[in-house]
Order: structure tokens, then sequence, then C-alpha cells
């Protein structure tokens, strides 16, 4: 199964430029087999997506675009955007389309409140979903998730072979990143794509955060399949489904849990 990352550096407000990058990205990772695509978080607009009413309509039609690009090029495209949350600020929405379908939504639980995302977003309230795809079960958790275990364990439980994490991780941190999808991918028995935006861009506290590309496909042995470097570019990885289904019968994780010692999760 050829999975792929499309890491770029998303034009703060500018949707038509974004869903036209996205677009080129979608193509090249169709011709060269991919039948996933993971997108960096909010990757219609940005963070800095100024009037929330006028981004929220043309992210609408930008993810209608891609919707129709999935089922043109044949692929499972996960990304965030942002979605209304009744209220005024928005939420980042995670989004799974297979065969031109929104097959799963998941509004990210954990803002980053060192940039202040808590100030201009709601957050979830729901674990992440595991949906049976036209490739194999899917998942995803958004950036900050990626720290918090508890959350990301609700996509092992679920049985899922593959869960994207689209993300602006900072370049100060990468490690951390890097360690942790790995680690995510080893301890859920699967394959994790981390894809995380390039370039750079202001927060709400005047500070510019430089972002490194570095996307990530690691499975579930430990191995880095595929890792992106600092510019735009479509990270592949051709991962093995069946290898992790092996995985899970050697070493049965989810059947030695002990879930009356630790709780439910």
């Amino acid at each position: 199964m050829i999975v792929a990352a499309f890491q770029f550096e998303p034009a703060p407000g500018d949707v038509g430029k974004n869903l036209a990058t996205v677009e080129r990205g979608l193509r090249e990772a169709a011709a060269r087999g991919a039948r996933v695509v993971g997108l960096p978080e909010i990757w219609p607009t940005s963070f800095a997506y100024g009037d929330p009413s006028r981004a929220l309509s043309e992210t609408e039609r930008a993810i209608q675009r891609v919707r129709e690009l999935s089922r043109e090029l044949g692929l499972v495209v996960v990304g965030s955007a942002l979605a209304s949350s009744g209220s005024a600020s928005p939420l980042n929405l995670g989004h799974v389309i297979d065969g031109g379908d929104v097959v799963a939504r998941y509004a990210k639980v954990h803002l980053f409140t060192p940039t202040h995302e808590d100030k201009g977003f709601v957050a979830g309230d729901a674990l992440p979903t595991v949906v049976e795809t036209s490739i194999g079960a899917v998942s995803i958790v958004i950036c900050y998730d990626l720290r918090f275990p508890e959350l990301c364990r609700a996509c092992f439980l679920g049985g899922a072979d593959l869960v994207i994490v689209p993300a602006q991780w900072a370049a100060e941190r990468f490690e951390q990143w890097r360690a942790l999808v790995i680690g995510r991918a080893v301890e859920s028995q699967c394959v994790y794509v981390g894809v995380n935006r390039t370039g750079s861009e202001k927060t709400p506290t005047g500070t510019i955060v430089q972002f490194p590309g570095r996307s990530v496909i690691a499975n579930g042995h430990g191995e880095v399949e595929a890792e992106g470097g600092a510019d735009e570019q479509v990270v592949i990885a051709d991962v093995d489904f069946a290898r992790h289904a092996a995985l899970r019968r050697l070493i049965p994780c989810r059947r030695d849990r002990r879930p009356d010692v630790y709780g439910g999760r």
C-alpha cells in the first residue's frame, strides 16, 4: 500500500493558492501510485485566516474540490480545516475523504495554549474514530494531540491500520515530533503518517515560528519508512498492512491489556 504525506507552506488566508498547491500535490501523489495522502493541519487557510465567516465559506468550497479530486484520482485524502462550531470561534476539524465522500470527521481535542490556540478555537470533545475506507481502517489525530497517549489509544483500540497526523509542528521541537510519531506507531502496532508543514508564520503573540517539514512515515516495528526534507514535497512509502497484522498476532498487546489495573484506556 503506497501512502503519501504532502508537505507544503500554507499561505495564510489564501484558500485559492493553497487549494491549487494541494491539487498539484494530490495529482503528483496519485501519479506515483499513492492510495492515501495526508495534508498539513488547517491546510486551506493556516491559522492566520482573517475574517472567520469568509474563511469558513471558502474552506467549504475548497474541501468540496478535494472531494472531487478524491473521486477522480481514487485517493483517500486526510487533513484538517476550519469548521463552524456554532459559536464565534471555529473548530479545527479533521476530515477523512474516500471516493469523494467525507467518511469521518474529528475535532482537535488538545489546543496548543503556548500560542494561544485556545483563545481562537473551540476544542473538540470526542475521541477520534476509526473508519473503514477503501484502503483499510484509518484514523486521525491533529498535531498537539500526538503528545497525549490517552487520546491516541483510541486509534489502537479501534483497530486502525493507519493514523494520519496533520500538523504545524515547530522546528525547535522537531526531535520530539519525530520521536512521538515513531513511538505512537510502535505502541499502536500500525502505520503513522505525520504530515508537517514547511515555511514560517507569525502567531497571535507576534512570534515568528519556523516549521521544518520533515514529515515522517513510521511503522509499528519502529522503522521510518520515509521522511521528508525542509521543502515542499510529496513523501512516499510502500507500507505493508499484512506485516502489521502479523505483528499484532505475534505480540498481542490488545489481548494482554490489563484495564482492571489501570482503567479503560
